[in-house]
């Protein structure tokens, strides 16, 4: 866990010139209208003079947003024991930014797996394989 620490998203901008709005327009055509929507109404609050900013994404983009730039979600043909290669690692009980969040700092070498977010999610199902109870 040594190394510079960075968020998710500025190394995709970095690495694959990815800016916000790829991210933040979402991955369909509903995404699309529904953030344009809020946008004008955003937009249309400052005008006047009544906007306040909202602190929280108010429309999630969920793991679709991730997947359509990584369909293969996460695997890495390259690597043969990456986690994601694993099945019982694709899971769809776990979303993308369950342990990978795009705005937190966190360090590139682990692909920007946060552990305090990650561990407990990895401690359900490796305790329920041995038969501990969870807490």
């Amino acid at each position: 866990m040594d190394g510079p620490l960075l968020t998710l998203a500025a190394a995709h901008n970095a690495a694959a010139r990815v800016k916000c709005i790829d991210c933040h327009i979402g991955a369909d055509r509903k995404d699309y209208l529904v953030i344009k929507a809020l946008a004008a109404w955003d937009t249309g609050r400052w005008v006047v003079g009544a906007y306040t900013d909202p602190g929280i994404l108010r429309y999630p983009l969920g793991d679709r947003t991730c997947l359509k730039c990584h369909p293969d979600g996460g695997e890495n043909p390259r690597v043969e024991k990456a986690f994601h290669n694993a099945s019982y690692h694709r899971d769809p009980r776990n979303g993308c930014s369950e342990c990978h969040r795009s705005h937190l700092k966190a360090p590139a070498e682990t692909r920007f797996l946060l552990q305090a977010l990650a561990k407990p999610l990895c401690d359900q199902c490796h305790q329920a394989l041995l038969g501990i109870p969870s807490k």
